[in-house]
Formats: C-alpha cells, structure tokens, sequence
C-alpha cells in the first residue's frame, strides 16, 4: 500500500499517508515530522490499513484549549535592540487544520502572553501530537525561531490532587530550533468534556479489536495507548468511600 502512487485522489494509498507524505515535502523545515514521528505514523498506519485495522470512531473526538503562557530563555537576537515581539501558532500534526494563532507577546529573554481563546477541535489525544511554533516578525516576514512537539497522550497521566481528566495543567516543552534547545515554553492546557466518552470508547474497543488480533509488533503500539487510556480512567473515577 505505502507504494502506491498518489498524484490523484482516488489512487491515493491512505488519506493519513498522503498528509504524512505532504508533512515531509512541506517548505518549512520546522513544519516537516521528525524521522522517529514519520516511524511511528507509518507504522499506525499500517495497522490500520493493512487488513483488520483499527481506526477512532469519528464520534469520539476532543476538544484541546492550550493557551500559552509564557516563554523563557529563548536566545534570539532582534535586529535592532533586545526587545522584539513573538506569537505561537498552535496545531496538531495534521497539515489540512488551520492553526490557531496565540496573542502576540513583547519581551526579551522572557516574554508573558495574554490570555486568548485557542481551542482546538476534534483532536484524538491518544493519536495526535501537539506542535507550537514560535514566530517573531522579520522585518515585513514572520520567521520561526522555534518549536515546541508534545504528544499529548502525556497529558493522560494524571498527577497532582486534582484527578479530573478535564482539569486544567500546566505543562513546560523545550523550544527547539536547528536540533538545538533555546528556551523553554509553559501552557496551560484542557480538554474538554468529550475526553471521558472518548477514552471509553478507544479502551472498550481495542480492547475488543486485540483479543482477535494476532500478538506481535503491530499490535504493540494500540496495546500502550489502550493501557494508557484505562489508566487515566481509573485514576479519575472517584473513589467511593
């Protein structure tokens, strides 16, 4: 299947390995998949298409809200001065959404943002990595100094007091640029209320799909997601007393 061509649609092997092909061929280096991520989804993606697959339900998708906060140590030097603007453009690892744009910060080695909407929709958290790229202003060009990669099944393991799986958290990602970390950025992220539903839904039906699936390498990776997916719902079941 990965052979095939796909010049035209309806000989395109995958729609997930036509938008992985467009990642790698993107004009923006820092929007290209690192070559352990290109591993990983080729292999989901053999799960799914090479003969009894597995794929999320379409009606169990989530809502991600991952405002930034603030940056620090990122080592750029503005042209004129030491103060210069910056903004995230936040995504998942899917070329075909449109990124939400953060508001713009002011700083120098430090910059603080201001609160503003930015919700993502019908992401799968077990499935999709969240990418932030830190922008500046060139004079009439914007120009990536960064990027942040987070897979957001991270967000799953619950910590702290507060054990609600639409809690808010706060997370710090190393800013990367040219294989080399230059700061670091902190967001505050949430899922919405979708988060328990689809968590059920991939625990009850992988579950259902491994039991008939053949052990090996191929079913390795769903396994992890679905122990995964078990263990923050246990976590965040109360406890009765």
């Amino acid at each position: 299947m990965l052979a095939e061509p796909f010049d035209v649609d309806y000989a395109c092997p995958s729609e997930e390995y036509e938008t992985l092909a467009l990642e790698c061929i993107t004009y923006d280096p820092e929007r290209r998949p690192t070559a352990p991520e290109v591993v990983r989804r080729l292999e989901t993606i053999r799960q799914a298409y090479g003969g009894a697959g597995f794929t999320t339900p379409d009606l169990a998708k989530v809502d991600l809200t991952e405002p930034p906060v603030k940056t620090s140590g990122v080592l750029y030097v503005p042209s004129f001065g030491t103060s210069h603007d910056i903004w995230c453009e936040i995504n998942v690892d899917d070329t075909k959404r449109t990124p939400v744009k953060s508001s713009v910060a002011t700083g120098g080695a430090l910059h603080r943002f201001m609160p503003v909407s930015t919700t993502i929709a019908n992401i799968e958290p077990l499935s999709h990595t969240l990418e932030v790229l830190i922008k500046t202003q060139v004079l009439l060009f914007p120009k990536t100094i960064g990027k942040v990669s987070i897979p957001l099944s991270e967000l799953l393991t619950l910590e702290g007091d507060d054990k609600s799986l639409t809690a808010v958290r706060t997370k710090q990602g190393p800013i990367v640029h040219e294989g080399d970390n230059i700061g670091t950025l902190e967001f505050r992220m949430v899922f919405g209320p979708q988060i328990r539903g689809y968590l059920e839904v991939f625990e009850r039906e992988t579950t259902e799909f491994l039991k008939k699936a053949i052990a090996g390498p191929k079913t390795l990776d769903l396994s992890k997601k679905r122990d995964v997916a078990a263990a923050a719902l246990l976590a965040s079941t109360p406890k009765t007393p």
